[in-house]
């Protein structure tokens, strides 16, 4: 799906950092701070929230990046859909999800505050 932009501006911003995250997305993971960061929000969120998570939980994670929250959160939870606007960044967290086996986690590529099919799906 082409999206529209009414900002030509906005639209060079969309493409640098789609470019930016695709040439990180293959070494995201090495980086210790990147890991650090995940588990400190895995941590927040089971502190805040861990009681309203359960099996039948399902999480919409916006800028998934290559999934490593969703590798810690995944155990906790029914569903998890992270979305990324980096294809590569999409690429690596698939990578993750058949390779590991990750029957409960989906990745999907989009813009979602530009993207009209996001915007159709949750308005029904």
């Amino acid at each position: 799906m082409q999206t529209q932009v009414k900002d030509p501006g906005h639209a060079s911003l969309i493409k640098a950092n789609q470019d930016h995250f695709d040439e990180q997305a293959t070494k995201w993971d090495d980086d210790p701070e990147y890991a650090r960061v995940s588990q400190e929000s895995y941590d927040t969120i089971m502190h805040h929230m861990g009681q309203f998570i359960s099996s039948s939980t399902n999480v919409l994670n916006f800028g998934c990046g290559t999934g490593l929250l969703e590798a810690q959160l995944r155990v906790d939870v029914g569903r998890i859909t992270g979305i990324d606007i980096s294809a590569g960044m999409i690429s690596e967290m698939k990578r993750k999800i058949e390779g590991e086996k990750w029957t409960n986690v989906s990745a999907l590529q989009m813009d979602i505050l530009l993207d009209d099919e996001v915007v159709h799906k949750t308005s029904r």
